[in-house]
């Protein structure tokens, strides 16, 4: 029997990541092409999910195309710098980003609402929020309001709503894209994958769109795909540059994990990447980096609550405990408060359970522990249950194609009681209520194409000997494990929709290639034909 290598760790757990998300992306593949899932806003249903058939006959034709025109003009687009695919995706999504946000106008509502008038308080150094119930059961949100009371203190001044922060959230979004056309670069060494890479993200519309949602998600991810940049530099410099990098790393992820408490998902996918290549080099100074980044991002967000606690001299209760969040994740709303998605949101566990318990973490706790355990009882005895509502949970989230970008903008007030541009006004009457538009069926197959593209690029993983080439795949398995279990909501897969758009130029360069060869086997197989 052959002896374990601890050296060759990082193998396995490459296979490991590999092979898993192989059996999830080909599962949401698999839905896209034949199935959709569409939030809707009606007077019945305030955040409604159908499941809708797809026509697959279509979708073939769809995908067949896509892989034909992209084979017959990448001879040219590859003669092209990457510089300047980066640089005109840059443009193009700061250029429609900022045009769709303007024309918008929407202003934030609900939790949105609650931090963006925190930080707007703080920055007139008026604490009086700390006293509210809100941020004493969600602690975690003070961090979002740090980073929005900065940029309040920094551009009020010159102009007398918040529309800045979403303009922030469009530059987030092109130094995101940059990064990742980086990142695919460095992981694949291949020039056509980055190009393809900038052409997808070129043509994603969602995340331009989610641009008007006030709630860090975009900054989170961006900070995030350049914590992991920076890891990866430190791994492969060999002179003392490498501490900058390996700085800059815990920088970027701190403030992931500030903005974004989802961002512990990232946080966890760099230590594994950090942690599978200290066994292999056996460095103390990677060591030392992987305890620096862990406790710097883990007692963030406790630094800024202690700062609050410390400007307003008000101690914050006792928070919502996190078993309260899974309970939500397993339960059924049944259309309470407007949602009838299985896991989706619903109070019952969270806030009105920590309220029926006198705000006490340890009693809230208990009680969302016996209804977990109650559950899990209850899917134990029921199979085929238990089945549907995971099925429905994950498709509800991940096969909903929009990713909430239009149902977010049509819930929202907007600035000053402004009327949208000509441009908002018309996407939101053409997609109020359940209607069905051309833009909503471009999102559908745009996500089909994602999900083809990102499922063949997991193997192409599996032929890298570098762990952080499944750095950005190991996220999303992590996202997509999270939200099974804890809440759900479509708009939380937005970020690892955008790192799976930069991730698909990966495996459409694999598609690619087959399908050139594939053409000129038969054109050499006609020629043949035709000697003859």
């Amino acid at each position: 029997m052959k002896k374990f290598n601890i050296s060759e760790s990082e193998k396995y757990i490459k296979n490991l990541i590999c092979v898993l998300m192989i059996i999830i992306m080909g599962f949401l593949f698999f839905e896209s092409f034949i199935h959709t899932m569409r939030l809707t806003n009606t007077s019945e249903m305030f955040e409604g999910i159908s499941y809708h058939h797809d026509n697959f006959i279509f979708n073939a034709v769809y995908m067949a195309a896509v892989l034909l025109i992209s084979s017959f003009i990448m001879p040219k687009l590859e003669k092209i710098p990457v510089k300047f695919f980066t640089a005109l995706l840059s443009v193009t999504t700061i250029t429609l980003g900022t045009i769709w946000v303007i024309s918008s106008q929407a202003s934030p509502i609900n939790d949105q609402y609650c931090v963006a008038n925190a930080a707007n308080m703080a920055a007139e150094n008026n604490y009086t929020f700390m006293e509210d119930r809100y941020f004493s059961n969600y602690p975690f949100q003070l961090g979002m309001v740090l980073f929005y009371e900065i940029q309040i203190r920094l551009f009020s001044r010159f102009c007398d709503t918040i529309i800045y922060t979403e303009i922030i959230n469009v530059i987030c979004l092109a130094l995101a894209y940059a990064g990742l056309i980086t990142l695919i670069g460095k992981l694949f060494d291949n020039k056509r994958m980055q190009i393809f890479s900038a052409i997808a993200m070129m043509f994603s519309v969602q995340p331009v769109l989610y641009t008007t949602f006030v709630y860090a998600v975009i900054p989170g991810i961006t900070f995030t795909i350049y914590a992991l940049l920076f890891e990866i530099k430190y791994f492969e410099t060999e002179s003392r540059r490498k501490y900058i990098f390996a700085l800059l790393s815990v920088i970027f992820m701190a403030l992931a994990v500030m903005v974004k408490t989802n961002n512990y998902i990232g946080l966890v996918a760099l230590i594994v990447c950090a942690a599978v290549k200290f066994l292999k080099r056996k460095k103390i100074a990677d060591l030392v980096y992987i305890a620096v980044l862990a406790a710097v991002s883990v007692n963030i967000l406790s630094a800024v609550s202690f700062l609050y606690e410390k400007r307003s001299g008000t101690e914050l209760g006792e928070p919502v405990p996190m078993t309260g969040y899974i309970a939500m994740g397993l339960d059924d709303p049944h259309g309470v408060l407007g949602c009838n998605a299985k896991g989706w949101y619903s109070n019952y566990y969270t806030t009105g359970n920590h309220y029926n318990h006198n705000y006490e973490t340890k009693k809230s706790s208990e009680f969302a522990v016996n209804a977990i355990k109650e559950k899990l009882k209850y899917f134990v005895s029921d199979y085929a249950y238990a089945n549907d509502f995971f099925y429905e949970k994950n498709t509800s989230q991940w096969n909903e194609p929009s990713f909430a970008c239009l149902w977010i903008n049509l819930i929202v007030y907007r600035f000053n009681g402004a009327e949208p541009g000509k441009l908002a006004a018309k996407v939101i009457e053409t997609n109020a209520g359940d209607s069905w538009s051309g833009l909503y069926e471009y999102m559908n197959v745009f996500q089909m194409l994602i999900y083809m593209s990102a499922f063949a690029g997991v193997f192409v993983c599996f032929k890298k000997k570098d762990i952080f080439c499944s750095s950005l795949i190991l996220i999303v398995l992590g996202g997509f494990m999270y939200h099974m279990i804890f809440e759900g909501k479509s708009q939380y897969i937005m970020p690892y929709f955008i790192l799976l758009t930069g991730f698909s130029g990966v495996g459409t360069e694999v598609l690619v290639s087959k399908t050139s060869s594939f053409i000129n086997s038969r054109k050499k197989a006609d020629e043949k034909t035709a000697e003859q």
